[in-house]
């Protein structure tokens, strides 16, 4: 295959996980604390082995390489329930994992157990500053969470939320794992600017209008790198005809 149509096709291939990303942005432009993604590209360099004059010795490609995050704040709303909290600031709540790691979110809208630990919207225990499980004792409506993340009952205080914070070259080696969760393999820090809100949750930061104006860039940017490519095969077809009545 010619140079042209790889370096076509690579172009393409790249609008397309670009628009993946974009479509999966607006699809959660209401999940609670969702942060939005951007596709990361490079240029990728090839030699092309060619020693004519006039040649590049070099094919320039286009490369997609990971997904950046966008971890400023959404919207604060407020929905009454004590056991929501928002968290300000660059602050996440870690939460026990399933196969004992320790995880992290930003959707504190919090829930008890049948065995009355605190837990996220999809079952993993909520974490105390000491690392373990939060388990509330008392009427749960009656519980309030003070900006420092100390929880407390009609009988006192229970325990304080883990909220930690990442250096900011660390955020972006975070990985999504689903349900609004993120690990990662970087060292967490006590939270010093973040404060917990009680009541409200985070909403997300996907803005939709500069979402579906990139959708619709990206959906020209493809048709015209495919007219184009259309194009160069018609006048490769062209050249061969030619060539073909000379003989």
């Amino acid at each position: 295959m010619d140079n042209t149509l790889y370096v076509g096709l690579s172009r393409e291939m790249a609008l397309q996980r670009h628009m993946d990303v974009v479509a999966n942005n607006l699809a959660n432009m209401n999940t609670t604390a969702f942060k939005r993604e951007s596709v990361l590209f490079r240029q990728y360099l090839k030699d092309a082995h060619g020693d004519q004059p006039g040649v590049p010795d070099k094919i320039a490609f286009v490369f997609d390489y990971g997904v950046g995050r966008n971890f400023t704040p959404g919207s604060y709303d407020k929905t009454g329930n004590p056991l929501d909290v928002a968290l300000t600031g660059r602050g996440f709540m870690a939460v026990s994992g399933n196969n004992g790691e320790t995880l992290y979110t930003k959707n504190g809208h919090m829930q008890v157990g049948s065995d009355g630990r605190l837990v996220t919207p999809s079952g993993n225990a909520i974490q105390d500053s000491n690392g373990n499980d939060i388990v509330l004792t008392g009427d749960p409506h009656s519980i309030t969470i003070a900006r420092d993340g100390t929880i407390s009952g009609d009988q006192g205080p229970i325990a304080r939320l883990s909220v930690v914070e990442f250096a900011p070259e660390d955020e972006q080696s975070i990985e999504k794992v689903g349900d609004s969760l993120f690990r990662t393999q970087a060292q967490p820090q006590p939270a010093t600017g973040s404060e917990v809100l009680q009541g409200m949750i985070e909403g997300s930061n996907v803005e939709p209008i500069q979402e579906m104006t990139q959708m619709m860039e990206i959906s020209r940017a493809y048709q015209n790198t495919a007219r184009m490519l259309d194009q160069y095969q018609d006048m490769q077809n062209q050249a061969i005809e030619r060539l073909g009545k000379v003989q």
